[in-house]
């Protein structure tokens, strides 16, 4: 099985609002099973672990369907066969590959807002408060510091051209010490341009960051 799928499913699920329960593993798949705070809905995301689903791997997803009372089914493979998702489509059972588009699933507007949900959990996990001003970020300067790429030179060692990182100055006037914020100034950059592909990376990122220090306390500049 794909880790990517994996994670999509994960994505998903944190996006539509649900929280999860459960995960279970079989010879041929892993269920993810989960529920909304605010209501009783619940979800089941069903991950073929071989690489491809076909129609007796249908059968046995859906034989899962009607022992779990569950609001929605959700099925993650790394291919189809053309009969399987036939089969899956006709019970309204949504089906994904490792090419998730999540735009397919919520609107680019409110999927920038979740990355910002996400970032400001982050902020106060990490420092204890959301910052109101650029100024007030630890994790940004905008006091200018030699260019790790070049050492301060200018200029691309062994080569006769500008570096393109600080396009020849030697020096960058703004930088990060915190994964959480160059992020967050990445994804403005990507809503402005409609990079969905780009943002809900972002998302994803910003998802294992916030499972890594929930987990383990560790630092999520780690």
């Amino acid at each position: 099985m794909s880790e990517l799928l994996f994670e999509n499913a994960e994505l998903l699920m944190e996006i539509e609002g649900y929280e999860q329960e459960s995960v279970k593993k079989s010879e041929n798949a892993i269920t993810i099973k989960g529920s909304k705070s605010d209501s009783d809905k619940t979800v089941l995301m069903y991950i073929v672990t071989s690489n491809v689903m076909d129609v007796n791997q249908a059968n046995a997803a859906l034989q899962i369907l009607e022992k779990e009372n569950v609001d929605k089914f959700i099925v993650f493979a790394n291919r189809f066969i053309a009969a399987a998702k036939a089969k899956l489509n006709k019970r309204d059972i949504e089906c994904f590959t490792e090419e998730l588009n999540i735009s397919t699933v919520i609107p680019l507007k409110e999927l920038y807002s979740t990355v910002i949900d996400y970032v400001n959990q982050l902020c106060i996990l990490k420092c204890g408060a959301i910052p109101k001003f650029i100024s007030e970020c630890k994790g940004y300067s905008a006091t200018p510091i030699a260019c790790s790429s070049c050492g301060g030179s200018g200029r691309i060692e062994g080569r006769n051209r500008l570096c393109n990182i600080c396009s020849g100055t030697g020096f960058r006037n703004q930088h990060y010490s915190c994964k959480v914020r160059l992020i967050s100034d990445n994804a403005d950059y990507h809503q402005e341009n409609r990079w969905i592909n780009l943002l809900q990376n972002d998302l994803l990122v910003l998802l294992k960051m916030k499972h890594k220090e929930a987990n383990d306390g560790e630092s999520v500049d780690s």
